[in-house]
């Protein structure tokens, strides 16, 4: 028997290529069948692509990061044990944002339930781009850093002093920029409602955070309700995957 011999990169041989890690293409809802059929990687293809997104749902909608974590993993525990009955009637997403905003409501009504929720004692931190706020001059300059925290801290207690009907519309619509039709999917409303409630909502914030921001210095940046898009003054926004009717 010929004894091994040994190889060594650079030694008259090529060194082993890495393999690359092959991306899985496929569609959610097609990923969400090969679960229903036991292909454990589906699973973490869908939790790869939607942990970080339903992390930032739940926090803007509870207001509290580390909450968020522990629903999110509930979330996806629930995608997992309810994969055997999942058939495709709507995008995955929107089966998703259903089952973390209904986690998300049950959490507040319990917070509500236990203490009686106050401007002073709900989380009040906000993430880099939830909301467009100044210039990169105005975040450069230390002395706005603070201002700015505070507005931010601002809009915070406003959208947590919203009621829980209001606050789920606005974060659904203004922040996921999900289609009215999908949220009415989500909520189990009528759309006309839908729309309604996301009107009422907005108009509600504007009277709730506009108090709080008008006492500001003359070169101080101004607080845009807008994510990722621009709101036209007539009420209608246009968004991504919005139908704005």
């Amino acid at each position: 028997m010929l004894p091994l011999r040994v190889v060594r990169p650079g030694a008259g041989s090529k060194a082993p290529e890495r393999k690359m890690a092959v991306r899985d293409e496929r569609a959610d809802e097609d990923l969400m069948l090969a679960l229903k059929h036991g292909d454990e990687r589906a699973f973490a293809e869908l939790m790869r692509r939607h942990r970080g997104p339903i992390v930032n749902y739940v926090h803007r909608l509870i207001g509290d990061r580390d909450r968020a974590e522990d629903l999110a993993q509930e979330v996806f525990l629930r995608v997992y044990r309810h994969a055997g009955t999942y058939r495709v009637t709507a995008r995955f997403t929107t089966w998703l944002y259903t089952i973390a905003s209904n986690l998300g409501k049950n959490e507040l009504r319990n917070r509500a339930r236990r203490r009686n929720v106050s401007m002073e004692d709900t989380p009040r931190e906000l993430h880099e781009g939830d909301y467009h706020l100044g210039t990169r001059e105005d975040l450069l300059q230390p002395d706005r850093i603070t201002d700015l925290n505070d507005r931010q801290a601002k809009v915070r207690i406003a959208i947590d002093s919203l009621p829980e009907h209001f606050r789920m519309m606005l974060v659904l619509r203004d922040l996921e920029g999900f289609a009215y039709e999908e949220i009415a999917s989500m909520m189990d409303l009528p759309l006309g409602t839908v729309k309604s409630r996301i009107n009422r909502a907005r108009l509600e914030f504007k009277k709730r955070v506009e108090p709080m921001l008008s006492a500001r210095r003359t070169n101080d940046p101004s607080v845009f309700w807008r994510i990722h898009r621009g709101s036209s003054p007539d009420g209608e926004d246009h968004t991504r995957g919005g139908t704005g009717s």
